[in-house]
């Protein structure tokens, strides 16, 4: 395979933490299942072989797959399982020992099931179910500023940090970029290398990778789901 490293880096992290089944592998690629999400994750070239490797593992109920720089098969697969959103999107890397310095000291803390009902009330991109997962597995955090939560972000359960919301009265301070920095950190202290996905037109997101000096990969991720 010639995709970046940026581009895999979150097979890598399904690879490096043990969770992951492995469908299909040769010089053409990688095929993986996450056993923590249930999600598919893909890097083929060939769209061809991509195709095959589908078909071959298709007895399963694709309901959440990531095709990595292969915009053909992302096509092909979302029509041919009637997966009806793709989300593209770049992947951020970073690949520093420390995490970067902000201008907001913050203090954060992981999330307990009285946070929920808090993110809940601001975070309708994940259901209850796959929320209460990550808080089970120590990867939400909550960031605190003078005994007020001003924000929170975890990891999603294939990996990639996210979750990064800010709440009204705290935003343009700085806190966005602050709660990041504490996620990175908190991946680093687990030994693995941090990284997120960012859409495609989310400039102002890809901005704050950039200041914070991860590296974005050129290849596109899609997500099927």
């Amino acid at each position: 395979m010639a995709y970046t490293e940026a581009c895999l880096a979150g097979l890598q992290r399904v690879l490096d933490r043990g969770t992951a089944c492995v469908l299909e592998q040769s010089r053409h690629g990688l095929f993986i299942r996450d056993t923590v999400s249930g999600g598919y994750l893909l890097a083929v070239e060939e769209t061809e072989v991509g195709i095959r490797w589908l078909q071959a593992h298709g007895q399963a109920a694709y309901s959440l797959l990531e095709i990595c720089g292969n915009r053909a098969l992302a096509d092909y697969a979302q029509a041919r399982y009637g997966l009806r959103t793709m989300l593209c999107c770049r992947q951020a890397v970073y690949r520093h020992a420390a995490p970067p310095a902000t201008a907001v000291r913050l203090h954060t803390r992981r999330a307990g099931p009285g946070d929920l009902p808090m993110i809940l009330r601001w975070y309708d991109m994940l259901s209850e179910e796959e929320l209460r997962a990550v808080l089970g597995r120590g990867n939400l955090l909550v960031g605190e500023t003078a005994g007020h939560a001003v924000g929170f972000v975890g990891e999603h359960l294939e990996g990639s940090m996210g979750m990064l919301f800010a709440l009204p009265a705290f935003r343009g301070q700085g806190f966005g970029a602050a709660l990041e920095s504490a996620m990175i950190r908190h991946t680093l202290r687990q030994g693995y290398r941090p990284f997120c996905q960012v859409e495609t037109e989310n400039e102002a997101s890809m901005s704050l990778q950039k200041k914070l000096g991860l590296e974005r990969s050129e290849e596109e991720l899609c997500w099927l789901f």
